[in-house]
């Protein structure tokens, strides 16, 4: 095999492994394997936008490492196709990988820093004053917790454990939402209520409405399914241990992979907490309590959320 096939090969694999933990870029990549932090435009975001980053070593240890700004999601991966290297070689591409993780955390700090103060003046210029016929409020029948208005869009605001605001995420008229770009999600959360006693996580605002609406519980949204343990966690080293914390997951069940109720029970799991989650038939096209409630009627779901509360209160 020639350096160029091996060459080819490898920026396959790399872009394989990417796509496959659900970054793929908006147009080809021409991967440059120089160690150097690259970004890129991710397939579905705004114009303009470079969300994704990854840094890739050639040579004779092909190695390297992406992520997500925007969700947070970040992985390290390694050729299948490695050569053999000698000590020498390999003490090298350490050094180089370390100096290339601390380019990519300083520009990472950056980009998050410049982020949030765009986020603080957009906040201070959106309304306070909700319009109550919202298309997605009506569509999803519920009503405004802590979110603001700027024109047609509802801001939800999104918080570090400081409770400072760190990015904001977008809801427009028909429901397509959107993330600050390079804002912080990882680790980073919304809170409907008070967080004392038993409260619910979930990841979607519209679903937190709901399960507050229901419960008058604290909620605390996540805004994806890989950010519940790094949201717990979170709570957990501010000293907020002392919470019962139920997670309200998303049923992707209809989904090829069912990632809601994965990281649901991966969460559970690793944080030793009660996970419940939606259950729908065949012909429904539901995925989280929202859904349900929209479907059955928020008493239903507001008796059985509060009997899960209740239980574990006890």
């Amino acid at each position: 095999m020639t350096t160029i096939d091996i060459k080819c090969r490898v920026h396959n694999e790399f872009i394989t492994a990417m796509v496959n933990m659900g970054i793929e870029a908006h147009q080809p990549l021409n991967v440059e394997a120089n160690g150097q932090l690259e970004r890129f435009r991710i397939k579905g975001d705004k114009t303009g936008s470079k969300n994704g980053w990854y840094v890739l070593f050639g040579g004779a240890f092909a190695a390297g490492s992406f992520g997500s700004w925007k969700t947070g999601l970040t992985s390290t991966w390694r050729a299948k196709t490695a050569n053999k290297i000698s000590k020498k070689e390999l003490t090298t591409f350490k050094q180089q990988r370390q100096k290339s993780i601390e380019r990519l955390e300083q520009h990472r700090i950056k980009v998050q820093h410049d982020a949030a103060v765009d986020c603080g003046k957009i906040w201070s210029k959106a309304s306070q004053l909700i319009d109550v016929n919202h298309p997605y409020l009506l569509d999803k029948k519920i009503r405004a917790y802590g979110i603001r208005q700027l024109g047609e869009r509802l801001l939800v605001p999104i918080m570090n454990a400081q409770n400072e605001l760190v990015s904001i995420q977008f809801i427009g008229p028909t429901g397509q939402k959107s993330f600050k770009s390079g804002g912080r999600v990882k680790g980073c959360f919304m809170v409907i209520g008070e967080l004392k006693n038993t409260v619910f996580i979930c990841e979607g605002y519209a679903t937190g409405s709901t399960i507050h609406e229901a419960t008058k519980l604290g909620v605390i949204i996540a805004f994806n399914a890989s950010n519940l343990s790094p949201v717990i966690s979170s709570l957990k080293a501010n000293g907020l241990n002392q919470l019962n914390i139920i997670i309200a997951a998303d049923n992707d069940f209809k989904n090829t992979k069912n990632i809601g109720l994965e990281k649901g029970q991966e969460s559970a799991y690793l944080n030793s907490l009660l996970l419940i989650y939606p259950y729908f038939s065949k012909n429904q096209d539901g995925s989280d309590f929202n859904d349900l409630a929209r479907m059955n009627g928020l008493s239903k779901v507001a008796k059985y959320l509060r009997n899960v509360a209740k239980d574990i209160s006890k």
